[in-house]
């Protein structure tokens, strides 16, 4: 975080920041061996001024000099960086390694798949999805039900492969009804950094009735179990 952004959260003027800065680097320097970092910004007059460049550590150690509320103030800011910073998936970090349109060997669960991104959109390979969705056959025949700006055709090798957006794979997981949700929470995380819960707002959560409660509970007391009936009743043609 630079002086510039801890004096607006913290309501301390810049100019008296930077002599606190100042004052304190010599403790600092004393117990860290280091020295806070120097640079510069221009103002709207395109003057050239300086600022410092603080890690969290040192901004905490310079708070100490404010008041009771400044202090606060810096301290929720954290907090609330951190929560952006979790936000960020390993999928977002592995892709910032390289640049666009490279294609990148990625864990999905306990496998593993391909992913490629262009223009900011993450596609990711479609074959090794659809095992992982229990596909028997090929997926392949909805691709035209996806738009072509969430398919691309990808040479691997040799050969060449389906790559499919976020969007297509929600689409696809409708057509396919019945795959189990963390199966699709683990590749919308894995394959395209998107983190999906189940609540009332997702559409891959069934919300049963009553009677589809009490129905089940039937099924499930008779003896001996259909276990084929019983899997029916809970699926109900939606992920679970």
């Amino acid at each position: 975080m630079t002086s510039l952004e801890i004096s607006e959260i913290s309501g301390v003027p810049h100019a008296d920041l930077l002599k606190s800065i100042r004052k304190q680097e010599a403790a600092w320097q004393k117990v860290t061996k280091g020295n806070f970092f120097l640079s510069e910004y221009k103002d709207a007059s395109g003057k050239k001024n300086p600022m410092y460049k603080l890690t969290q550590r040192e901004c905490l150690f310079i708070g100490t000099k404010f008041n009771d509320e400044a202090r606060a103030r810096l301290i929720v800011e954290f907090e609330n960086l951190k929560k952006e910073k979790a936000k960020v998936t390993f999928l977002e970090e592995r892709l910032a390694d390289y640049p666009e349109d490279t294609i990148i060997t990625v864990a999905m669960g306990k496998r593993s798949n391909q992913v490629y991104k262009t223009k900011g959109v993450v596609f990711a390979k479609l074959g090794p999805i659809a095992k992982v969705m229990g596909y028997m056959d090929s997926p392949t025949n909805h691709l035209s039900k996806f738009g072509k700006e969430n398919i691309l055709k990808l040479p691997i090798g040799k050969r060449e492969a389906w790559f499919i957006s976020a969007t297509a794979f929600d689409q696809l997981v409708k057509i396919k009804g019945d795959v189990p949700f963390d199966v699709i929470s683990t590749i919308f995380k894995d394959c395209f950094g998107i983190a999906k819960t189940k609540d009332d707002g997702n559409p891959y959560t069934h919300h049963y009735t009553d009677s589809e409660v009490l129905e089940l509970i039937n099924a499930i007391n008779q003896r001996p179990i259909n276990k084929n009936r019983v899997l029916d009743l809970l699926l109900k043609g939606k992920a679970v």
